[in-house]
């Protein structure tokens, strides 16, 4: 398995955000504060990362993203299920990064493919 590289996945924010190819992605990007994408838009672009690399995210980074900002429950129109998912604590300053996002799809990449 070819690993993604970084750059890869700043494509796919972009191209899911819809940003501007010259907005500056790196790891310490925070999706809330640099790049002003929350709520719906977090939701829709941890979908859009999912599609692109054929991954399921576990239910925990969606906990955690929802817990450091990236997605507010009262923000989704997502079934009750997902919303229970997705729970409704606010935001507790820890801002959820590009570099955090590109963790968990390497890692959800490793499970599909394990080395061996």
């Amino acid at each position: 398995m070819k690993v993604p590289s970084f750059e890869d996945l700043a494509e796919v924010v972009r191209d899911s955000a819809r940003l501007k190819q010259d907005e500056r992605i790196d790891p310490d990007t925070q999706f809330l504060r640099d790049l002003n994408i929350t709520g719906k838009h977090g939701l829709e672009l941890l979908k859009a990362v999912e599609r692109h690399y054929g991954i399921g995210f576990k239910p925990e980074l969606y906990e955690q993203t929802q817990t450091e900002g990236l997605i507010r429950s009262e923000d989704t129109d997502e079934s009750p299920v997902i919303q229970s998912l997705l729970g409704s604590s606010a935001p507790t300053g820890h801002p959820f990064t590009v570099g955090q996002l590109y963790k968990a799809a390497l890692q959800g990449l490793s499970r599909l493919h394990p080395r061996g």
